[in-house]
């Protein structure tokens, strides 16, 4: 079966993914899923993941799922259908 993600993208995610895009995965993709299938160039894939492949800790992701948004996992956890995955660069500063 086939499940929809919508993703939303901020400050320099929105550059170059634009502002939102529906994913269509299967219904039993986890989170590194979705982001493997957001990586489809090498300038795309490059924001996402270091050169281990890790999930770069500078990449924040929030799951709105029946409600306000909140932080979750950015590997493994599995999504659901109609989930809606906020994609930004974590603020540093001091």
């Amino acid at each position: 079966m086939v499940m929809k993600v919508k993703v939303k993208f901020y400050v320099d995610f929105k550059k170059v993914f634009g502002d939102e895009r529906a994913v269509e995965l299967t219904d039993t993709a986890t989170m590194r899923d979705l982001l493997v299938a957001l990586g489809d160039s090498t300038q795309r894939s490059q924001m996402i993941f270091d050169e281990a492949g890790k999930v770069k800790p500078s990449v924040t992701l929030l799951l709105r799922r029946n409600g306000s948004p909140k932080s979750v996992d950015k590997e493994q956890i599995v999504l659901e259908d109609n989930d809606t995955v906020m994609i930004f660069k974590a603020l540093f500063g001091g």
